[in-house]
């Protein structure tokens, strides 16, 4: 006899190491800048279904299916010649087929203006396919960001400032 409910609970915890998986990839892709050029086109392409949307308004752009990604993520090279991700704290809910994901994150970059710091937060949906998990939408938005420079720290709040 097979125990569905014990079937179904195996299933939902290997969906969510495999989204984990997923982000974790994405992000390990994105990074670079010590031992490799950042955003590695060939398998962030893989990681995400042909009609996805990566949105990082109002601060970065709104890419819309894989072609518009990979060329944001191209451009993204010289943008941010070195970045490291530090994502956190995941709440995944999964429903089927589809997944939504929300995570915090920490980003540590340089710039041709400089060097930062940004606290962002990660908004994610997922969908199953023939090929596993990957990403349908992906929505950044940063919180604070950093400006590191030689004569001091600024911090830059991104959002109203809840004591004003």
């Amino acid at each position: 006899m097979v125990d569905v409910a014990l079937h179904e609970r195996l299933r939902e915890l290997e969906d969510y190491r495999a989204i984990l998986e997923l982000k974790a990839r994405y992000c390990n892709a994105c990074d670079g800048g010590w031992d490799r050029p950042t955003h590695n086109i060939e398998i962030l392409s893989e990681l995400f279904t042909e009609d996805a949307v990566w949105d990082g308004r109002p601060v970065l752009p709104l890419a819309e299916g894989r072609a518009a990604i990979e060329k944001t993520m191209q451009e993204f090279r010289n943008t941010f010649p070195f970045i490291i991700h530090n994502v956190m704290n995941p709440v995944i809910a999964i429903n089927g087929d589809l997944a939504h994901g929300h995570w915090h994150a920490i980003l540590h970059y340089q710039t041709p203006k400089g060097a930062g710091t940004s606290y962002s937060i990660y908004e994610d949906t997922f969908a199953r396919t023939s090929a596993g998990w990957r990403i349908k939408t992906l929505r950044v938005y940063g919180t604070a960001q950093v400006q590191h420079r030689d004569t001091g720290t600024r911090v830059k709040f991104m959002v109203p400032d809840p004591e004003s």
